[in-house]
């Protein structure tokens, strides 16, 4: 069987891809009695104890984060909350995993854009996890107004998903946070 060329409605879905790896609302709400309980032994007593057991050279950064996702999904499916902050891009897999299972808000705190940094570690799975997640983000808290306009100009990122709040200020976090939780 020889293979033909695809159509132009085929074309244009393989030049751009749709975000159909999430649901913008959870298949199934996973409700947290009926997942088995963490066992809290020495190895696992803490979060910051597991985070410590994880290798450190770079070529495991993929590991630790999804351990770090497994770890914090099963964590969050244990407790109340309103929205899913992940203040960093480490924790921004974990993030989506739990606004999967629950439908909560999530926001992200963007410092950085892996697009302008020159590691060639922070290609490929990482700028993906970036695109993916700033899709799917309620809400993005940009450290400074040039990254605000970065986001929109390199992601798309409606403006008014976009506020500005510096890295250290508390105070507008709260506020960026409570504003979210009383939609």
């Amino acid at each position: 069987m020889e293979a033909s060329e695809p159509g132009a409605d085929e074309a244009h879905d393989l030049d751009h891809p749709g975000d159909n790896l999430t649901l913008d609302k959870p298949a199934v709400t996973v409700q947290p009695e009926y997942l088995p309980p963490i066992e809290f032994t020495a190895e696992r007593a803490t979060l910051r104890n597991l985070l410590t057991a994880l290798p450190e050279s770079p070529g495991d950064l993929n590991f630790q984060i999804i351990q770090y996702t497994r770890f914090a999904t099963r964590l969050a499916l244990r407790e109340q909350f309103g929205v899913i902050y992940a203040p960093e891009w480490h924790v921004w897999l974990a993030g989506l995993e739990i606004r999967q299972l629950t439908g909560r808000p999530l926001v992200l705190h963007v410092h950085s854009l892996a697009l302008d940094r020159d590691s060639l570690n922070d290609r490929g799975w990482i700028l993906e996890l970036e695109r993916l997640a700033l899709r799917r983000a309620t809400l993005v808290l940009a450290a400074s107004e040039i990254l605000a306009e970065r986001l929109q100009s390199a992601y798309s990122v409606a403006a008014d998903r976009i506020k500005v709040v510096a890295a250290h200020d508390e105070e507008a976090l709260t506020v960026a946070l409570q504003s979210i939780n009383r939609n």
